[in-house]
């Protein structure tokens, strides 16, 4: 993370002051988040299944007993429901410029980087994992990150990382926005022991609080032999002067104004005289070519601003930092469950919270029915107590063979008629069982099981009332897509900064390489200009949800041969565009093969795209007025550049020349400088040296 001077305009921050302030938010984060955070673990026990579905008195009281304790675990059913719908939905980022500076063009190429990033960060399971613990629990997170990731290079790269635990992260609970991009801090925990803490930070001891008795304000810091670190991210309030340049470009002014006198030295000015360029400004009215020109700065203002900060610590003192984290926004990104809003204190909930009740009760009834028809293999035995003396305990023990003490005259102990199974057992299961999908929102159509609905429109509409109950989930993972697109496109122009080539991907996944800042002279070739550069303009993300292209490419197929069937002349005319979308090797020289085969009438428009598609009128050959004026017009335009093609070879061959006099004239120095040096020794008798 590149080191920068932390700015904070209402107040010297010294590390004291820096850790109260964190501790203070720390446990305002506690205290806000606590019901969540237990919620969200029962939920999480809950999906587990086993003995965390019953409550811990009657699991202890029937293992005590030796009763059954069953477990019929159905909610990673109903989670996993919502998460297979996300992934035949595929998301993507797209790019879009928003300001004049803007350009179609870097906003291409800033789409193909940002699929590259998901590439190398295996996206896919990174957002697949967030939305999971979403559904399951009520939140989950992901981070963006930059480093370098190449131990040859000295470039930083930009990686979309996994957050395996969100509650490890502690939120402003000022934030309102379920992107949390206007929260002013959070904290990304991590309990270590003091030996790890040793062995990660050798430069840093880890406190002994914990052998002098703990303050309340360090509880949550220190346990027994562990130490909670945090990586303590802020936005500190911050002035600056913005420029505006004469090339669109709006820069701080701080950075600006620390290399502007150095680009001003490599500016080179060159007046026209008869035709010959020579060096230095004009004199008079004769025109000036500027190489390496330094734009002017047309306006500037001070404005309200950010910086993001990051710091480690661990509750006592700061391991690392502070540094300063080059773009606007905090780089983690939440992803929210469904929300309720109570006297404006927020409280999440995924899929399994409204569950957890029918699921015990499941459970429940399923447990006795089970018990009642295993006890009906062996039933309870009746007996007196003089038979039964001295086998007391016999009776708890569900042996085959019962003993007794036979008495005269008294029959031998009868079994009593074996429990039934309870009809009011399995109707609880089966109602148990509904509401179980009546909470989740999911119903068998659904799931894949056999219902009422018999035509296939009456099974879509019962899935889309599914998909349309748990829509939530998949709107609030796209809004936390689209914040790290905006975090990305913020971040790009800081972290690639420099002229280097990168790979872009395109939307059919085929990858290609673009040079971005790339410096170089116009055509007139009287001032450098950089193509790509990515600091210009503004641009916004924004997602677009839909099949992936390759299955866009299936469905092309499909359709046109389900409307070749009823029209076949389509194959006839479209075979090529039907092959084209077919996935199989080969299938575009397939279909470069056959669009050789068509009649010519049907490509001459895709082989000339600047070709007229109009009528009559519009192909009818011009006048020779307008031919003979367009052929001077013509003309004129290669005598010009023609002149600005020679010019910029004159200014060249001048630039050549100069440093060829210097070259001399440097020899000739020190040529003249060595033989004066021989005349003097000779003199002196010294000789040569």
């Amino acid at each position: 993370m590149p080191r920068q001077q932390v700015i904070d305009t209402r107040e010297e921050i010294t590390e004291e002051s820096l850790l109260i302030e964190a501790r203070e938010r720390m446990d305002d984060s506690l205290t806000y988040e606590q019901e969540n955070r237990s919620e969200a673990e029962t939920d999480l026990l809950f999906k587990l299944g086993g003995h965390n579905q019953w409550p811990a008195h009657i699991v202890e009281d029937r293992l005590h007993k030796q009763r059954p304790i069953l477990t019929v675990n159905k909610l990673p059913t109903f989670s996993d429901q919502v998460i297979g719908e996300s992934r035949v939905n595929k998301t993507t980022i797209k790019v879009r410029p928003t300001g004049k500076e803007a350009s179609k063009e870097v906003a291409k190429i800033l789409d193909g980087l940002i699929r590259n990033i998901q590439k190398e960060s295996k996206s896919d399971s990174v957002y697949q994992w967030g939305l999971q613990c979403a559904v399951d629990s009520g939140l989950g997170a992901w981070r963006i990150i930059a480093d370098h990731f190449d131990d040859n290079a000295f470039e930083q790269e930009i990686r979309i990382e996994r957050i395996s635990n969100p509650y490890t992260i502690y939120w402003d609970p000022k934030a309102q926005d379920p992107t949390h991009k206007d929260g002013r801090y959070l904290f990304i925990t991590d309990l270590i022991s003091k030996k790890e803490f040793k062995a990660r930070y050798p430069g840093k001891e880890p406190s002994d609080l914990p052998k002098q008795g703990i303050a309340d304000d360090l509880k949550f810091w220190f346990q027994e032999e562990d130490v909670r670190i945090a990586e303590y991210w802020v936005k500190r309030p911050m002035k600056k002067r913005i420029y505006l340049l004469s090339d669109n470009r709006v820069v701080s002014g701080e950075p600006w104004d620390a290399v502007k006198d150095d680009l001003k030295e490599k500016e080179e000015i060159f007046h026209i005289v008869d035709g010959i360029p020579e060096v230095g400004p004009a004199p008079g009215d004769e025109e000036e070519v500027v190489l390496n020109e330094v734009p002017e700065i047309v306006d500037e203002r001070t404005v309200e601003s950010h910086q993001v900060v990051w710091y480690l610590i661990d509750g006592t003192q700061i391991i690392d930092g502070p540094h300063v984290w080059p773009g606007k926004y905090i780089p983690v990104v939440p992803v929210q469950g469904k929300e309720i809003n109570i006297n404006g204190k927020k409280h999440l909930r995924g899929i399994i919270r409204n569950a957890r009740d029918p699921q015990a009760m499941y459970n429940y009834e399923r447990t006795e029915e089970i018990e009642r028809v295993a006890m009906g293999k062996m039933p309870p035995m009746i007996a007196t107590v003089e038979q039964m003396e001295g086998h007391d305990w016999n009776n708890d023990q569900n042996d085959a063979v019962r003993i007794y003490n036979h008495r005269q005259q008294q029959p031998p102990p009868f079994p009593t008629i074996p429990p039934q199974a309870s009809s009011g057992n399995i109707a609880q299961s089966a109602q148990a069982n509904d509401e179980l999908k009546a909470t989740t929102g999911i119903f068998d159509a659904s799931l894949g099981d056999q219902s009422n609905e018999q035509s296939g429109i009456a099974l879509q509409r019962r899935q889309v009332q599914s998909s349309i109950a748990n829509f939530e989930y998949h709107d609030n993972a796209t809004r936390s897509k689209e914040h790290t697109g905006d975090i990305l496109v913020d971040l790009i122009p800081e972290i690639y900064d420099n002229e280097r080539s990168i790979v872009v991907i395109g939307e059919d996944d085929s990858e290609g390489f673009e040079t971005i800042n790339e410096k170089v002279f116009d055509k007139e070739g009287n001032q450098t200009h950089i193509i790509n550069d990515l600091s210009i303009g503004r641009y916004a993300a924004a997602v677009s949800v839909g099949p992936s292209f390759s299955t866009q490419r299936v469905e092309t197929a499909n359709n046109i041969l389900e409307a070749a069937r009823q029209i076949p002349l389509l194959a006839q005319i479209g075979g090529d565009i039907l092959v084209k979308n077919l996935d199989f090797k080969g299938a575009d020289e397939l279909a470069e093969r056959m669009r050789k085969t068509l009649p010519p009438g049907l490509t001459e428009q895709d082989d000339d795209k600047g070709g007229n598609s109009g009528g009559d009128e519009e192909n009818e050959p011009p006048d020779p007025e307008t031919i003979k004026l367009g052929l001077e017009i013509k003309g004129k335009e290669l005598d010009n550049q023609k002149k600005q093609i020679e010019l910029q070879k004159t200014v060249l061959e001048l630039k050549q020349g100069m440093e060829e006099m210097k070259t001399n004239m440097k020899s000739i120095a020190e040529g003249a400088a060595s033989g004066a040096v021989q005349q003097v020794l000779q003199q002196l008798g010294v000789g040569e040296v």
